[in-house]
């Protein structure tokens, strides 16, 4: 998603764009790393940045930045298909933050690439995501464009 919204690969299918990624980020039948995940940013020239776990004040300073950010967390600890005896690793990317209001509490608008109907995600409901990566492994990736050089 973060790289159609950049421009890459354009002249690609989504299918040629999507084997293309995964042999730059070494992806096998067990998803894609942390480490290849910045590989496939810095293959498209973007600067990444990440943590492990989740925190929301880097989230938001990210966004804030006008940076992307992408997220590692548990599948299954997603609204709408949250199952406690299931668990596999699963990329969203946090689009943006939009603070409490009277008529709604904060939440973060995410691209799902598994659900395009999944819209938000309120601060539990994102921490409880990354937390719940399997085996502790939730993180956050944060990349942008790079700045040119003169």
């Amino acid at each position: 998603m973060i790289g159609r919204a950049c421009g890459y690969g354009e002249g690609l299918s989504d299918v040629q764009l999507v084997e293309k990624l995964a042999d730059i980020g070494l992806t096998d039948e067990s998803g894609t790393t942390g480490n290849g995940m910045i590989a496939i940013y810095e293959e498209m020239g973007l600067e990444t940045a990440a943590i492990p776990g989740v925190d929301m004040s880097w989230i938001n300073s990210q966004l804030a930045a006008g940076h992307y950010v992408t997220a590692l967390g548990d599948y299954y600890a997603v609204p709408g298909r949250v199952d406690d005896s299931q668990s596999a690793g699963h990329y969203m990317d946090v689009t943006a933050y939009e603070a409490a209001t009277q008529a709604q509490a904060a939440r973060y608008s995410v691209a799902d690439p598994a659900n395009e109907a999944l819209k938000y995600l309120s601060i539990m409901e994102l921490k409880s995501f990354v937390n719940s990566a399997p085996n502790g492994g939730g993180f956050c990736i944060s990349c942008w464009e790079a700045a040119a050089v003169l």
